[in-house]
């Protein structure tokens, strides 16, 4: 009786929910018996790959599909070489390897949902944490949404790279949230390209006139999905659409959109471009959970900082701002201890919450060829430092102890 309400249960999730297993494991004995147990509880729900490669192209041919990941390792290597491709691919995974704390530990450094010991494994084990993971993709939450704005303190500040790679590894840290970036260039938006949309159909003027936020008419009207959990509205593409999103007339409508955007992603992240004094970009940041000022090290971007801060600081917004300093090693840099004492010479609480040291090369290179170096170049400085620096650490929880928000599809279906 078990095992048939096992099989019910998680057949009629995987329906609804689009939900597929992924099978990974190079140990033939233990692979077997999987497989024998996976036909038991899921058949033709289940694809089996030999290659690390072939998962990751079927993951990006079905993006509607959500994969969750069951693989074996023997030992570390496997883990730590399993762990980089699971980043970058946004699955939930059940990892099974021998019983040894020092595994288990270096599976949760890369996000690994559920370790079973090979001396554990059962069928019924088995089958517990794949319908946990399937609870912890469509139960509901008790977290609110977050809304991110980023703005500039000039053109060519790294706004967009910034805000575009920090939605990157996000949906890689995240892979049962639902991220999306929304571009308010008032110029010809191109984040549209680092996310793999050179030519969009549709952009956000064509959004806005949406009354139904249904899952199809979002997608039959801008919205694109770039992976699994992460979706992008592409900015304007013509500088005679610009008066779409600037014209007070509209300030109403684009609110709306936002705040209807916000009850069904987990992560709302908006592209402000340059800090100006208008009064949509008002109405965004007051709306906001958190607002990011990129700035750099020179007197220019020192002097406008200062000033928009204290605009930040007079409307009461200061406790969400944090200011990300970019290019803080760039030769044209003025010292952090001059910077402190240009901005503190009235306000006397301004300090630098993010640093982002100068990708040289290697975001050269991505940006020319439209590719976001998060993605490309894991490994360099850059990358490292968006991953690490505390963006959203303040929204950060145990997820042992959280009941996650649920899907795009189930938000808007109730499913």
């Amino acid at each position: 009786m078990y095992e048939q309400e096992d099989n019910i249960m998680i057949e009629d999730v995987a329906l609804r929910r689009e939900i597929s297993l992924a099978l990974y494991s190079k140990n033939e004995k233990l692979t077997s018996k999987i497989e024998n147990d996976l036909d038991l509880l899921a058949p033709e729900r289940v694809f089996r790959f030999n290659l690390f490669k072939e998962l990751k192209q079927k993951v990006q041919q079905q993006r509607e599909k959500t994969f969750i990941l069951i693989c074996t390792v023997d030992d570390k290597e496997d883990i730590e070489v399993i762990g980089e491709d699971i980043v970058d691919t946004n699955l939930a995974v059940i990892m099974i390897g021998p019983d040894n704390d020092d595994l288990i530990l270096c599976s949760g450094k890369y996000h690994v949902d559920s370790y079973i010991p090979s001396s554990k494994y059962s069928k019924e084990n088995l089958s517990q944490k794949i319908l946990a993971n399937f609870n912890n993709i469509t139960k509901n939450t008790k977290n609110q949404s977050s809304l991110s704005i980023f703005i500039g303190t000039t053109g060519g500040t790294g706004t967009t790279s910034i805000s575009a790679n920090v939605a990157n590894i996000l949906s890689m840290t995240q892979p049962l949230k639902n991220i999306l970036y929304l571009d308010f260039s008032t110029t010809k938006a191109i984040s549209n390209i680092f996310f793999g949309e050179p030519a969009p159909q549709k952009t956000i003027v064509d959004f806005l006139e949406l009354e139904d936020y249904s899952e199809e008419n979002m997608m039959n009207s801008g919205l694109c999905q770039v992976k699994n959990n992460l979706y992008i509205i592409p900015g304007i593409q013509s500088h005679m659409d610009r008066d779409e999103i600037t014209g007070e007339e509209n300030e109403r409508k684009i609110i709306n959109m936002i705040y209807q955007l916000n009850s069904l992603f987990d992560f709302v992240i908006i592209d402000g471009g340059l800090a100006k004094d208008s009064e949509l970009q008002i109405a965004i940041e007051e709306i906001s959970d958190q607002i990011f000022i990129v700035t750099e090290l020179t007197t220019i971007h020192i002097s406008i900082l200062q000033t928009y801060y204290e605009l930040m600081k007079k409307a009461g917004w200061k406790d969400k701002v944090k200011i990300v300093l970019n290019r803080e090693d760039s030769q044209n840099a003025i010292s952090l201890k001059d910077a402190s004492e240009i901005l503190n010479n009235k306000s006397k609480d301004i300090t630098f919450d993010i640093h982002i040291p100068n990708g040289g090369e290697n975001i050269r290179e991505c940006w020319n060829y439209g590719k976001l170096i998060t993605s490309e170049y894991p490994n360099a400085k850059f990358s490292k430092a968006i991953k690490n620096s505390c963006f959203f650490s303040d929204l950060e929880v145990d997820d042992s102890l959280e009941v996650k928000k649920p899907s795009l599809m189930q938000k808007i279906f109730g499913k």
